[in-house]
């Protein structure tokens, strides 16, 4: 029964995409690249890159926001070790 809503919302998002190819269905965000982690699956850290821009990070949000993305999904690294 849990998944119900979630099937309704995946079901919704694949007619909009089908009914709409001018916007994104998906956007991936990375705030932060760097990561005191290391692990084997994961190519989206580097110990050296600076954080975005909290100010640029809300404004490509607000541009993914403007085209209508679907879906937006974030990740990144943990904070380095004191």
């Amino acid at each position: 029964m849990r998944s119900l809503p979630r099937s309704f919302r995946y079901a919704r998002m694949v007619a909009r995409a089908l009914k709409s190819r001018r916007h994104p269905i998906l956007a991936h965000i990375i705030p932060i690249r760097r990561c005191n982690l290391a692990c084997a699956y994961c190519n989206e850290y580097d110990k050296v890159s600076s954080p975005v821009p909290t100010s640029e990070m809300v404004r490509r949000i607000d541009l993914l926001d403007a085209l209508g993305t679907e879906i937006i999904t974030f990740s990144g690294g943990s904070s380095p070790s004191a």
